[in-house]
Formats: C-alpha cells, sequence, structure tokens
C-alpha cells in the first residue's frame, strides 16, 4: 500500500477546520487548525459593489483567494504584513463570494465572506 498522501483542499475551511482528501483512498478526513490566529485582516466596506480594502495587520505576508459561490478562484494576490490596498472590481456580478487568506508558511487560514450589491 501506498503511503498515504493528504492535500488541503483550501476551499474547505469553516471555522478552523480544514478539510483534506487522501489521494490514495478517496475518502475526506477533518482536521482542525487554530483559526484567525496571527491573521489580522479588515475588509471593507462590505456589501460593496465591487471595490473594496483590504487591511492586513498580520505579522506575515498574506496570500489571497477570492472564490465564487461555486468555489472558482476568481482573484488572486498577496499583501505583505500591515499592507492597506484598494481592490476594484467592478466586473463581479452580485452574490456571495469567499475571501480566502493564508499565511505563506501555510499554518494560519482564515476565510471572510464577501457581498457584492
Amino acid at each position: 500500500m501506498l503511503p498515504s498522501k493528504l492535500y488541503p483542499l483550501f476551499n474547505g475551511i469553516r471555522q478552523g477546520v480544514q478539510n483534506y482528501i487522501d489521494l490514495n483512498c478517496n475518502s475526506t478526513s477533518t482536521h482542525t487548525t487554530p483559526q484567525n490566529e496571527n491573521i489580522n485582516l479588515a475588509i471593507f466596506p462590505n456589501p460593496n459593489s465591487g471595490t473594496f480594502q483590504l487591511q492586513s495587520q498580520s505579522e506575515q505576508s498574506l496570500f489571497l483567494f477570492l472564490n465564487n459561490a461555486q468555489g472558482q478562484i476568481i482573484w488572486r494576490g498577496q499583501l505583505a504584513p500591515n499592507e492597506h490596498r484598494e481592490i476594484q472590481m467592478p466586473q463581479l456580478s452580485a452574490g456571495l463570494y469567499w475571501l480566502n487568506s493564508q499565511t505563506t508558511d501555510g499554518r494560519r487560514q482564515r476565510q471572510e465572506k464577501l457581498i457584492i450589491q
């Protein structure tokens, strides 16, 4: 039997629980990870019309992924520690999106709702 390899499903992060898929047996397991520790990320205004601000007060750089309701990644970015950035995406349709953030070392993850009106 091959050794088990677990690959994180980033879209599965909810309330500090990360889902993994085991490619050897096609099963899903759950691994608890610390939630929101060392990730202080503000998103405002929320709801918005496709233009919003991201303010990181994290001690580490962050990888950012914006997912639509179907789980597709529609934007990727990175924020440096304590960076403030305006994001302009007027082409986004009204609806619910998820902004996923992860420290560059992969130890901390966070997911926030983003509402486009």
